[in-house]
């Protein structure tokens, strides 16, 4: 937990990789980041990540108003799923390049704040593009 919060210092997107229990990580995780926010968001075809008024939408949009640190747990399903892992991290990559942007399917764009951080919870990310991995921080949680 404290290599993961180390890397969020110098990287505003992490993948944790390896995990089979996202409980267990996101509590080690959040126990350490002290008054941060925590938000979790289990990613599933049904929650697609680039609708306006979904979870990301809603929580990227209220931390801008926030003082406090927010750690924001993207928790993916397992990989052979029906909707591919590089299709679901494809929207993200403006979010976790230097723009810090999120483009929602209404058409706004999003900055992320200075005190959000991501964390992708994954039990495997070798369906990651080179250009996910190039984004993101990685971490093995074995």
């Amino acid at each position: 937990a404290a290599q993961v919060l180390a890397m969020s210092q110098v990287r505003h997107g992490v993948c944790i990789n390896g995990v089979t229990n996202p409980g267990e990580v996101i509590k080690a995780v959040s126990k350490l980041s002290e008054g941060a926010e925590t938000v979790v968001i289990n990613v599933d075809p049904k929650n697609d990540l680039t609708r306006a008024g979904g979870e990301l939408f809603q929580h990227m949009k209220a931390a801008s108003s926030k003082s406090v640190p927010v750690r924001v747990f993207l928790v993916l399903p397992p990989e052979g799923g029906p909707v591919p892992l590089s299709h679901i991290m494809e929207p993200l990559n403006k979010l976790f390049d230097d723009n810090k942007k999120m483009v929602f399917d209404n058409g706004e764009v999003v900055c992320m704040s200075n005190n959000v951080r991501f964390f992708v919870v994954t039990e495997d990310c070798s369906g990651f593009g080179p250009a996910h991995v190039s984004r993101l921080g990685i971490v093995s949680a074995f």
